[in-house]
């Protein structure tokens, strides 16, 4: 009888160490990066995306100019005096775009255990079976969110290699976790530029004298395992005999990343034009933000 007791005891101590973990989940845990590290590279990105844009509109107009934008140092040091009047003029509209970022890292652990024993009793006239399941099942969640600001000119001359943008946080494609790799967010500066400069990019209603143009990436990477082992052992005719245990074990992590951006060309170099800006871009997040629990509500 003992030891049919510490069968039952062993397997539920099983099933509570497979299912049991106290620590939250961590985005550094599979990506092996913190969440800084993550914004510090896209920060970086953008700021090279910024620094290419505005080279290569300044080369349009003073190619001797834009030849000597090589290094970060150059970038670091420019003085904007020395730009002729229609490269200083198209430099001017844009170097106090903002830009915003709102950051959601929303990561999920599933652990389920089961683990089960048979026993047999043999008895003259016949047999009588008896089964014991013990089961644990552990969920936990850790959302991170932050916001955060930057814009044109700041990156482009004040965020320096030797202090922020060294090489270790350039990292090339990241196709499992796509946010802690390469983005092409040049892609989006240059969308951003195009739309604003012959398609007429306007704001949302109430505020058509800010130019406004967001985009969202989100990504969703998923790990699973499963194990089912099973042993059956042949009844030797003795009283009170475990015959067979079985057990599973189920372990799902899901990791979705997320940042939307959103730039905004303010209506004035003036600092109440720049405020206004700055609302209108937590707006443009905060509407985001609002509608993507809409509709996550809306799927449950």
């Amino acid at each position: 009888m003992y030891r049919r007791y510490s069968y039952v005891a062993a397997l539920a101590g099983l099933a509570t160490t497979l299912g049991a973990c106290a620590i939250p989940p961590d985005v550094r845990d599979f990506a092996h990066v913190d969440t800084y590290d993550i914004t510090r590279r896209v920060r970086c990105e953008m700021r090279d995306a910024v620094r290419q844009k505005a080279k290569e509109a300044i080369a349009r107009r003073q190619p001797e100019i834009a030849a000597q934008l090589v290094t970060d140092e150059d970038f670091l040091k420019f003085d904007f005096a020395v730009l002729g009047r229609e490269a200083q003029s198209i430099v001017s509209v844009y170097k106090d775009t903002l830009i915003g970022y709102d950051w959601n890292f929303d990561i999920t652990e599933k652990n389920d255990a089961t683990a089960g024993v048979d026993v047999l009793n043999t008895f003259t006239r016949g047999t009588f079976g008896l089964g014991a399941t013990v089961s644990n099942n552990r969920e936990r969640n850790n959302v991170e969110t932050f916001r955060e600001l930057d814009s044109f000119v700041k990156l482009a001359t004040m965020v320096s290699n030797t202090d922020y943008c060294k090489p270790d946080v350039y990292k090339p494609k990241n196709y499992v976790y796509p946010i802690t790799g390469n983005l092409n967010l040049i892609s989006y500066v240059k969308k951003y530029l195009d739309h604003n400069q012959s398609g007429n990019l306007a704001g949302a209603a109430g505020s058509k004298d800010l130019a406004t143009y967001s985009v969202k990436l989100k990504f969703t990477t998923v790990w699973s395992s499963k194990l089912t082992p099973d042993l059956n052992l042949p009844s030797r005719g003795i009283t009170w005999e475990v015959v067979g245990v079985d057990g599973s074990a189920e372990n799902t992590r899901t990791d979705v990343h997320q940042v939307s951006i959103v730039m905004v060309l303010p209506a004035g170099g003036d600092q109440r034009s720049l405020t206004i800006a700055e609302e209108r871009v937590r707006a443009e997040l905060e509407y985001l933000r609002l509608r993507d629990d809409l509709r996550s509500f809306a799927n449950r």
